[in-house]
């Protein structure tokens, strides 16, 4: 969302990661086969009152997903180990790995 908004606004979004981090699978839902993180952390936040202390009362399930899959158009660079790439490098740069991988 906040990629979202930022691109919406002119605002130019860099993300900061390493090119291992890149794949060619596409993930339809970050949900489908991401990693979950307890749910509480969410409301739990540097040990404060909880923001909602009584969620599992009220039948609140909390989903607390680890990685986040943003729409490269959102994405204004990618700032890596390689330099900084547009979006569209992420291909080439996959390439380049596999090729380095069958040597």
């Amino acid at each position: 969302m906040i990629a979202a908004l930022a691109k919406a606004n002119n605002i130019p979004v860099l993300v900061c990661c390493e090119s291992y981090k890149f794949t060619d699978k596409v993930q339809l839902s970050s949900g489908s086969s991401n990693q979950q993180a307890r749910g509480k952390d969410l409301i739990n936040i540097c040990h404060r009152t909880p923001i909602i202390p009584n969620y599992e009362e009220i039948n609140l399930h909390l989903s607390n997903i680890l990685y986040d899959v943003t729409h490269s158009g959102y994405i204004t660079a990618l700032v890596t180990e390689l330099g900084m790439l547009p979006c569209t490098s992420v291909p080439v740069v996959l390439r380049r790995q596999e090729d380095k991988n069958t040597l």
